[in-house]
């Protein structure tokens, strides 16, 4: 006789690096780590959440940001590569659970970005994705740019005329 395994949930938390919770952050969940098959997609509501339901337990799925919240940009790799996240949520013989974010093991007492909660019938594994705010672009179009960029251009033909009478006194 075997038990049928249950279901699980993937509830996804959007927020940037100060807590604020993001709304509008559309994500998809795929089947394999190439995301050509998709299995839902959703967008993170006013609290910046999404949930994914009734999926697999012991299956891997993979979550993909399609597209960031309005002023953000979609979490992506120093190269630009989409971040793409692999979920597995598995039971032990003995009957607990233990979750894998990218491979790395996590259980019940985890903490932090990926959490487990719910009790044996209603699973849902915790992602947290964190959109960073960027640092703040200078000001531009000041009232010192003009006098700035006549230094500048001052600079650089003086240094040529230096440059010149330096190389015509060699000459002599």
């Amino acid at each position: 006789v075997y038990d049928k395994l249950g279901k699980f949930s993937i509830v996804v938390h959007k927020e940037n690096n100060e807590g604020l919770k993001l709304p509008g952050a559309e994500f998809a969940l795929y089947e394999d780590k190439e995301c050509t098959k998709k299995v839902a997609s959703g967008v993170t509501n006013d609290k910046g959440i999404l949930e994914f339901t009734k999926l697999n337990i012991a299956k891997k799925y993979y979550l993909r940001e399609e597209k960031a919240p309005a002023g953000y940009r979609k979490n992506s790799d120093i190269l630009g590569k989409p971040i793409v996240t692999e979920v597995q949520l598995t039971v032990t013989e003995t009957g607990a659970f233990k979750f894998f974010i990218d491979g790395k093991e996590y259980d019940k007492s985890s903490t932090g970005l990926y959490t487990l909660t719910g009790d044996t019938e209603n699973k849902a594994v915790n992602v947290t994705v964190v959109n960073q705010i960027q640092l703040r672009l200078p000001e531009t179009g000041s009232i010192f740019m003009i006098p700035m960029s006549a230094s500048g251009i001052g600079a650089v033909v003086l240094g040529g005329i230096l440059r010149r009478k330096k190389d015509d006194d060699q000459l002599i």
